[in-house]
């Protein structure tokens, strides 16, 4: 018999932090429920975090939007402070969330890469934000933010 899956993120586990805004503008259509070999794209990459984090939480652009998804209860769902800012108003809410690090990814990115994201963990201390950059480009939703990142003068 085999115990919980363990991480093999160093130290402590961040939080886990998908985002699920729900505009799709670029796809159009939702990609949070498309289908990957008949699983919904959200679950799939809620199965792929969970072993590496603490805990998941689900931002989303309104409360309505978690209606719409395959979740369960141990999901925690939360709305974006700037909902019409795409992926960067749910990654400053997500980021408000955990009481440390949190682990940010997009719902439709499938095929997370755990070895790159146990690494990008790896990195944090002493840093607000560990961001891998492809062919010069920042990957803002497969990242990993510290609480510092997004603090502002003004609560929630």
């Amino acid at each position: 018999m085999t115990g919980p899956a363990k991480s093999n993120l160093h130290g402590s586990k961040p939080s886990g932090i998908v985002l699920a805004g729900g505009q799709s503008r670029r796809l159009g259509m939702d990609r949070a429920s498309e289908q990957l070999s008949g699983e919904a794209l959200i679950r799939r990459v809620i199965h792929l975090v969970s072993p590496l984090t603490s805990e998941t939480n689900v931002v989303m652009a309104n409360l309505a939007r978690g209606e719409t998804l395959p979740l369960t209860q141990m999901e925690s769902v939360a709305v974006d402070i700037y909902p019409v800012c795409g992926f960067v108003g749910g990654i400053s809410r997500g980021c408000r969330l955990p009481a440390h690090n949190g682990l940010v990814v997009a719902c439709g990115m499938p095929l997370l890469n755990s070895e790159l994201l146990t690494y990008l963990n790896s990195l944090r201390e002493g840093y607000e934000a560990v961001v891998p950059v492809l062919k010069g480009r920042p990957e803002p939703t497969h990242a990993l933010y510290s609480k510092s990142a997004c603090h502002t003068s003004n609560s929630d």
